[in-house]
């Protein structure tokens, strides 16, 4: 095989070699047995053979990639630069000597003569402009990658609303909302539950303050609307789109079971127990109960139109969309099944104390034994977490749902989340179900809304740190021991805290602490307005701070003796007199009575 001499740096190679492996200049001789090419006139370029444009982007930097691919077979004689084979077949293209990389591809097209030195383009541009373009794509494909990473959603659901009852006179009250006008309701509010984010909730009210056949209500998107008379108990499902209720006639050992969703009811039993639980699924289109006959109690669910039977004593606890998993106790023993599959039946345990949550879907259970907590993911069998779990640590505007059967968290997967357990310490579930402590003797504590900064209150001291760090080493930020209660801000950067003194301070980050206020009343409760600005009484006035010297807030009609905040509503009770009236801010500064 012929050996050629380089135009350009004066390395020897072989002459089929496309280019120098010195120095990247292109190969200028034919390949054999190719006819040399025809010169040109003494002041024409030499023609070119059109290149054909590759539809796969130019990387101009070699980038490593896992495994790596092997690299083309080069004889030994010819130094090669290192190659990052390109995902899809591309045009060689030769960068400059420095700082580019050659990259020689395993296959070319025929090699065309080349003027030396002559600047190479590529679709008609030089390779200099091509590598910058390539880089600013890479930059902005860099780019679009990390706004999408921080655009995914998050593995926590956010409230979208707020819903609360002020019963303001004995016979009437006020469904507050955080849009549009509060909705007034003739009677006495007995009961009332509000679904997972905040945007429905049902009532159930009483005309007389009787325990029994009352008006059962829906809100939903700033109306109400009544869905039965004469019930007797009721549970909502998570999504706020299901209820099912029970009626019955005085005298009967049984009751009526009723599904409402779509705004019509349906009955799904005529002889569910007295006094007996139902269960629903978070659509609200599912639901698990028990029947009584002569045998005794029948546990049984609903779903898809017609009734499934579970066997006698089985108590359902909890279910999800579809039946997909049917949770139930028999003699205090926790099983799960999954849909009408009873050879799908897993007994979780034996010595089942209650249910401490749901995850969203439900497909995850964390349950209290006479040991410790435990979790089923899936309806598989069980994992031990660290103690029984005593708070879950959820960042500033969770979507949570407590209904009459059990928490059910606005919580996709409960891997990598937090939990305080009856022991004071902080624990992390980790991406494999299994438990890892994070810091003990804690009496309080808040998760950023990044999902992982921890801020604490441990011996009378604020502390923070990064929890899904293994070993991570606090920084303690309030140090005098003499905490008597706080508050994070939703980003974990600012802490608002009460001392033995009864006196207000904020402190951002390791700074120094700044007084809010003096001798406030015991009891006072520390809650944030938009996750960011607390709202406190002093002297019977009501203030509210970001941080520096508070602002005293006008037009309430009285002494203010309470007050509540969220991330949508500040709520306030005055006292007039003899007389109580509420107040209610959606933006934490122009306050209007509700009445």
């Amino acid at each position: 095989m012929d050996m050629i001499k380089c135009t350009n740096c004066g390395n020897y190679m072989q002459s089929v070699v496309k280019f120098c492996g010195s120095c990247g200049t292109p190969n200028t001789a034919p390949p054999a047995p190719e006819p040399a090419p025809v010169p040109a006139a003494p002041d024409t370029p030499a023609p070119v053979e059109p290149v054909t444009p590759s539809p796969v982007p130019v990387v101009p930097a070699p980038v490593p990639a896992e495994p790596a691919a092997p690299e083309p077979v080069v004889p030994p004689s010819v130094p090669v630069a290192p190659i990052v084979p390109p995902p899809a077949p591309v045009a060689p293209v030769v960068p400059p000597p420095a700082p580019i990389v050659p990259d020689v591809p395993a296959y070319a097209a025929p090699a065309v003569a080349v003027p030396p030195k002559a600047p190479f383009s590529l679709f008609g541009l030089d390779i200099k402009k091509l590598a910058i373009i390539g880089a600013a794509g890479i930059f902005a494909l860099a780019a679009l990658i990390f706004a999408l990473i921080m655009l995914m959603p998050s593995q926590y659901k956010s409230f979208r609303g707020s819903i609360s009852v002020a019963q303001t006179e004995n016979d009437r009250f006020f469904v507050v909302l955080n849009k549009g006008a509060n909705i007034k309701v003739d009677g006495v509010c007995v009961d009332y539950e509000v679904n997972i984010d905040g945007t429905k909730a049902v009532l159930l009210v009483s005309d007389d303050n009787s325990i029994s056949g009352n008006t059962l209500y829906h809100v939903s998107g700033g109306k109400i609307s009544r869905i039965s008379e004469d019930v007797r108990s009721y549970w909502f499902a998570s999504s706020g789109n299901g209820v099912a209720y029970t009626k019955y006639e005085s005298g009967s050992e049984t009751a009526e079971l009723y599904l409402w969703n779509n705004n019509s009811s349906r009955i799904i039993s005529r002889d569910v127990m007295l006094n007996s639980r139902a269960v629903i699924s978070p659509d609200g289109k599912t639901v698990g109960f028990v029947d009584l006959d002569d045998n005794g109690p029948i546990g049984a669910f609903y779903t898809g139109g017609k009734p499934t039977d579970l066997g006698t004593n089985f108590i359902p606890i909890g279910i999800s969309d579809g039946a997909k998993y049917v949770y139930y106790t028999r003699e205090d023993a926790l099983f799960v099944q999954r849909g009408t599959n009873e050879g799908s039946r897993t007994r979780l345990t034996g010595e089942f104390r209650g249910v401490d949550g749901f995850n969203s879907d439900m497909s995850q259970i964390i349950y209290s034994s006479n040991s410790r907590s435990f979790i089923s993911n899936k309806g598989g069998d069980p994992s031990a977490l660290t103690g029984h779990v005593r708070d879950f640590i959820l960042p500033e505007n969770t979507a949570v749902f407590h209904g009459q059967r059990g928490t059910v968290y606005g919580v996709n997967n409960f891997k990598n989340t937090f939990y305080l357990n009856t022991d004071s310490a902080v624990i992390r579930i980790d991406g494999r179900l299994e438990t890892e402590r994070v810091q003990g003797s804690v009496s309080a504590a808040f998760l950023a809304n990044d999902g992982k900064t921890l801020t604490y209150m441990r011996n009378g001291r604020i502390e923070r740190m990064d929890g899904s760090k293994t070993g991570a080493e606090p920084v303690r930020l309030v140090g005098d021991g003499d905490v008597w209660s706080f508050v994070a801000t939703a980003k974990g950067d600012a802490v608002f805290y009460i001392n033995s003194d009864m006196d207000i301070r904020y402190q951002k980050g390791t700074g120094r602490a700044v007084d809010i206020a003096y001798d406030v009343s015991w009891g006072t409760h520390l809650s944030l307005f938009k996750g960011a600005t607390l709202f406190y009484i002093q002297d019977n006035d009501l203030y509210s701070t970001s941080g520096g010297r508070g602002v005293r807030i006008g037009g309430l009609k009285g002494d203010v003796i309470g007050t509540a905040s969220d991330m949508f509503n500040v709520y306030v009770i005055v006292r007039d007199g003899s007389e109580e009236l509420y107040y209610h801010s959606t933006n934490g500064k122009n306050f209007s009575e509700i009445r």
